[in-house]
């Protein structure tokens, strides 16, 4: 929904500030769907007991996703030359496509391990491990 918006706000853009915004929109969109495709793929699989498949499947979902951008761009340059907007249009019409899809599955129960300590004292321990004599990782946070 968030990119949906965002992209028929850059439609509309008639200033750098609103095309900023759709750009914003975008990106909490995707970082919304960054890691549940995953995360449903997983979790689909161990309900059926077929955990072992996953890292196959995830490596062909991941392939397809790369060749279809490619194939979209490519796609996006021609419309590009009919009309302006039109892969922007192309754009919304494809969320709102997987948007319905996106409602009309199933979502399998939720596989969670109970967790051995309090989430915060594993932050703690985390943040001494990486700040006391890892200079390398404590560099990189």
């Amino acid at each position: 929904v968030f990119e949906i918006i965002g992209f028929a706000v850059l439609m509309l853009a008639y200033s750098l500030f609103m095309a900023v915004a759709s750009q914003a929109l975008i990106g909490v969109g995707i970082s919304l769907c960054s890691g549940t495709n995953t995360a449903i793929l997983y979790d689909t699989l161990l309900s059926a007991r077929r955990e072992n498949e996953y890292r196959r499947r995830e490596g062909r979902r991941m392939a397809l996703q790369l060749y279809t951008i490619a194939l979209s761009s490519v796609a996006g340059g021609f419309m590009y030359e009919w009309h302006i907007q039109l892969p922007l249009a192309a754009g919304i019409v494809a969320l709102a496509v997987a948007l319905v899809a996106a409602c009309l599955m199933d979502e399998p129960p939720r596989h969670r391990r109970t967790p051995e300590k309090h989430p915060l004292a594993d932050i703690i321990a985390t943040t001494r491990y990486a700040l006391h004599g890892h200079s390398g990782i404590a560099f990189l946070i």
